[in-house]
């Protein structure tokens, strides 16, 4: 439902949207890119709605049209909440999810709707095509055992110009 319903309701406002060169922005989750366990089902149609955002935000951008994600993590309110008090998640599973998170707390509602309204705002009139959220972590690369990365050396390597 979440594709469909998404591509619907930008279908129905696609019109109006180039007209005001406007801005459509989807609430998806940060479980598209890190696949929780028992989230599977919930993931999948909303990586599929991010999917359409980034085809959206590439077609429709030559008539001004911006269309973004947000893609939060856990938050304290909502299904969390729920799961928190239904002793689904105990205090270990919540330190461990914490300490994946860099500001190692968890968001808000009212935090997405800022990120919502950001994204919606003439402030971000240069964005489109992209998903706000929790991003994973960068693994830093180490070099294979016994070699040694290659290096540039000397002079910076000519690009040949296109033809015109």
């Amino acid at each position: 439902m979440d594709a469909a319903g998404f591509f619907a309701v930008a279908h129905a406002a696609l019109p109006f949207l180039r007209e005001a060169r406007g801005s459509l922005t989807a609430v998806t989750t940060a479980a598209t890119s890190r696949f929780p366990v028992r989230d599977g089902l919930s993931a999948a149609p909303k990586a599929a709605v991010e999917a359409l955002v980034r085809g959206l935000a590439a077609e429709e951008g030559r008539y001004g049209v911006r269309v973004n994600a947000v893609g939060p993590g856990m938050l304290t309110d909502g299904m969390a909440e729920r799961l928190i008090a239904d002793g689904e998640l105990d205090e270990r599973a919540l330190e461990v999810t914490r300490g994946n998170i860099p500001l190692r707390r968890f968001g808000s509602a009212a935090d997405i709707a800022e990120a919502v309204c950001f994204l919606a705002s003439p402030r971000a009139g240069f964005v489109t095509g992209q998903k706000s959220g929790r991003r994973r972590r960068l693994r830093r690369l180490r070099e294979p055992a016994g070699r040694r990365w290659p290096t540039m050396r000397g002079p910076a390597p000519r690009i040949p110009r296109l033809a015109r």
